[in-house]
């Protein structure tokens, strides 16, 4: 079925971590100039932003922080902190920076933002007292409002301008608005959503099968090499979390990784992936690989001390373990597809889990702090 615009559920930019420039969701640019239109709620941009604020001011928190303690460790002398504290003030406010990320978001993928006032508010009641998708959960009904507003405003978008919307999103309420909607249908994967809109997409298909065909019997050194740098460099971005097993409570004080290699999750002729845009000689896909590397976490250990109310210090230790990641790779194929045999560069790689966690097993405090 053709779609002529695309939206996407706030619990989608959640998921791809409101990486708005890289990722999956920087492939959204591809409608800009293309015949799908990008399409956002009002709602979801509100909430969107939301988030944002509250990530960035976390995150000049921590920055000022830093400052402070780099002064007081004399990494830092006190004019230099105070030039540093000038020169962050002068870039404004962390709300300030996230109205600027969000309006380049909004200019690169011309998005159009629906506004919530054209949601009928007569509808709008009508599937709370029914009730009808989204607020069929009755204990939580009152909590479905913004979606709701979301989805009636997005369909009477579509409705005025005869357009058939293709919605993003893992939520059940908006999964049961489609269900009963002749303006928009819904698709959970945004990778998946995106093959949907892509043009010759059996015969893109065809070429990175061949061509993870070649990679994996080793026939293209040269890409290989090329891929397994960029992966490489992604994991050293990677903010992984630690999981393990102990007698008594912890908390995770860091995990560092350093990589191994990795190997596409691949059979002859069969491959799980994904084609997420088709452009003049280049292609992108989502492709599974498997991460090895070597995890080091370090643990603080405490107990409840019930007489103080406090917990109390055990200790801390670290443990590092071999560790196997399965992940997806979005990876920027470009090159001459119909040569023989294919020239080939990879422009792009980009991960698209940032925050795996680590089973690091059983984990305790002492010398003898664990059992292999």
């Amino acid at each position: 079925m053709k779609y002529d615009a695309i939206t996407l559920d706030t619990n989608i930019f959640r998921k791809n971590g409101y990486n708005l420039e890289f990722g999956l969701l920087g492939q959204l640019t591809q409608f800009k100039a293309g015949s799908v239109q990008l399409v956002l709620s009002e709602i979801v941009c509100r909430e969107a932003s939301k988030h944002l604020k509250e990530s960035a001011h976390q995150d000049w928190l921590r920055l000022k922080e830093s400052i402070k303690k780099s002064e007081k460790s004399f990494l830092l002398s006190s004019e230099s902190a105070v030039a540093i504290n000038k020169m962050l003030d002068s870039e404004g406010t962390p709300e300030e920076a996230v109205q600027k990320r969000l309006k380049r978001f909004i200019e690169k993928t011309g998005a159009i933002v629906v506004e919530a006032k054209n949601a009928d508010v007569n509808k709008l009641v009508e599937l709370y007292f029914t009730p009808s998708a989204p607020f069929e959960d009755n204990e939580k009904k009152k909590n479905e409002f913004p979606d709701a507003i979301a989805l009636i405003s997005l369909e009477a978008w579509a409705r005025q301008n005869n357009k058939k919307l293709l919605a993003v999103s893992e939520d059940k309420g908006w999964e049961g608005y489609a269900a009963t909607s002749t303006q928009i249908d819904l698709e959970k994967d945004l990778s998946q959503a995106f093959e949907r809109f892509q043009e010759h997409v059996e015969r893109a298909k065809k070429i990175i099968l061949n061509l993870l065909n070649a990679l994996c019997n080793n026939e293209n050194p040269d890409l290989s090499r090329e891929i397994n740098e960029r992966i490489e460099q992604e994991v050293q971005s990677l903010q992984p979390d630690a999981e393990a097993d102990s007698h008594v409570s912890y908390e995770v004080d860091q995990v560092d990784v350093s990589y191994n290699d990795f190997e596409f999750i691949h059979q002859e002729n069969d491959c799980d992936f994904t084609i997420v845009r088709i452009g003049a000689n280049k292609i992108v896909a989502k492709i599974p690989i498997l991460i090895r590397l070597k995890a080091e976490a370090s643990f603080s250990f405490y107990a409840y001390d019930s007489i103080d109310n406090d917990n109390v210090s055990l200790g801390g230790n670290s443990k590092e373990v071999d560790a196997e990641l399965n992940m997806s790779a979005l990876i920027t194929f470009e090159g001459n597809f119909e040569s023989v045999p294919m020239d080939i560069s990879v422009s792009g790689v980009s991960l698209l889990q940032m925050y795996p966690t680590i089973d690091f097993g059983a984990v305790g405090f002492g010398e003898e702090w664990y059992e292999e």
